[in-house]
Order: structure tokens, then C-alpha cells, then sequence
């Protein structure tokens, strides 16, 4: 006769869950972080600080010394944190870099599709 060796209040088993974001577009950044927040949904990613992992790994090294000032001061909340720190950055990028006038932008939709930075 074999004996079940497990203990009945026996925890499962945590399997590593790998999650590849696409690099940080600043042009884009908004649905860039709905894309994000769908792949921690469908790869059950719940932790605020394995979240804010996975978006730091995916800054590009010409933005990622621009957080640093902001990293140095996070404790908890990363995530929520990080994503409204970017999106500010982004906005405020934005408004400095916007044209003037009207004339001076052919894209009319205001979207840049070729560039992916906040420079």
C-alpha cells in the first residue's frame, strides 16, 4: 500500500512567469502601457513591483537616466507611480517640442510613426 507523502495544507507550486514587453515608446506611450497591462493580465502578473520590473526593463537606455531621480525616491506603489512619472514626462515633452502654429506640421493626425523616443 504507498502513502501520499504530501501534507494535506501542502502550498502549490509557483511557476516563473515570463512576460516581454516591447521597448517603451514615448511617442506612444499610453496605449503602450494598455498593451503592457494586457500582457500582466494574460500572464496573471499582479504584484505592483514585478510590473514596474517589467516596464523598467523595457526603457530604452537614452530614457531610462532621465528616471533616475525618480527611482531614488519610490518605496512602494511602483507601478501606478511609474506610469503617471512617464506619461507626465511624456505630455510635458509634448508641449514643449508642440509646433507654434499649425502650418508648420503636415501630419495632421499629430502622430509620429517612425519615432519611439522623448527626445
Amino acid at each position: 500500500m504507498e502513502e501520499d507523502t504530501k501534507p494535506s495544507n501542502a502550498k502549490p507550486t509557483v511557476s516563473t512567469v515570463t512576460v516581454k514587453l516591447s521597448p517603451f515608446c514615448a511617442s506612444e506611450a499610453a496605449s503602450w502601457f494598455r498593451r503592457a497591462e494586457v500582457q500582466f493580465r494574460l500572464r496573471k502578473v499582479t504584484s505592483p513591483q514585478t510590473k514596474a520590473d517589467y516596464v523598467l526593463e523595457a526603457i530604452p537606455e537614452t530614457i531610462f537616466p532621465r528616471i533616475t531621480a525618480w527611482l531614488d525616491n519610490q518605496d512602494k506603489d511602483v507601478i501606478d507611480d511609474l506610469k503617471q512619472y512617464l506619461l507626465q514626462r511624456v505630455h510635458d515633452l509634448r508641449q514643449r517640442l508642440a509646433p507654434t502654429s499649425s502650418k508648420s506640421s503636415s501630419n495632421t493626425s499629430g502622430r509620429h510613426h517612425s519615432t519611439c523616443s522623448m527626445e
